[in-house]
């Protein structure tokens, strides 16, 4: 199979930001854990929305449409994901304090965490439907999941590396 020039153009660009993320990936993760994740969270953004474009052969009306509606739905996520590890930690300590009453506040929280996320998902498939095609739509949502499983092998292996950095030093 023959590969055009462009194709190979396109797959270096796509490596090299890549490789370029995951170096960023790395230096983000030596920052507090709250600006830390901040800088995470605008790389993966930007690496989304490059992504999405091809994936879904976006016009530039249609992203310009898009990109701030999905911004603002991933704003909420994390924050709710933010929150969701603070109930978690508050749960592992109440759990190791045997404080009953903390348990079931942090259980409360995670659980009102769930259902908030669980809106906040559905809204957004319900405002895609106002800019997308139907067929966009559809490679929306398959594209999501894969997306995500790759950013965190990415961030999982930017942590191995780091903890092998670590180790090394010692």
């Amino acid at each position: 199979m023959k590969i055009s020039g462009n194709a190979k153009a396109c797959a270096a660009i796509a490596f090299a930001i890549i490789c370029f993320l995951m170096l960023q990936v790395g230096a983000a993760l030596a920052q507090p854990p709250r600006a830390q994740m901040e800088g995470v969270m605008q790389q993966i953004q930007t690496l989304k929305m490059w992504k999405l474009t091809k994936e879904l052969d976006l016009d530039e009306q249609t992203a310009a449409r898009l990109f701030p509606v999905m911004n603002g739905f991933d704003k909420q996520r994390a924050e709710i994901a933010y929150n969701q590890r603070l109930s978690m930690n508050d749960l592992r300590k109440a759990v190791k304090n045997g404080n009953e009453d903390q348990m079931k506040d942090a259980i409360r929280r995670l659980v009102s965490g769930r259902a908030a996320l669980e809106q906040v998902n559905e809204k957004e498939i319900v405002e895609l439907g106002n800019i997308l095609t139907v067929r966009q739509q559809a490679k929306y949502i398959l594209f999501m999941p894969r997306f995500n499983r790759q950013m965190r092998a990415m961030i999982r292996q930017a942590r191995r590396a780091r903890m092998g950095k670590g180790m090394e030093e010692h």
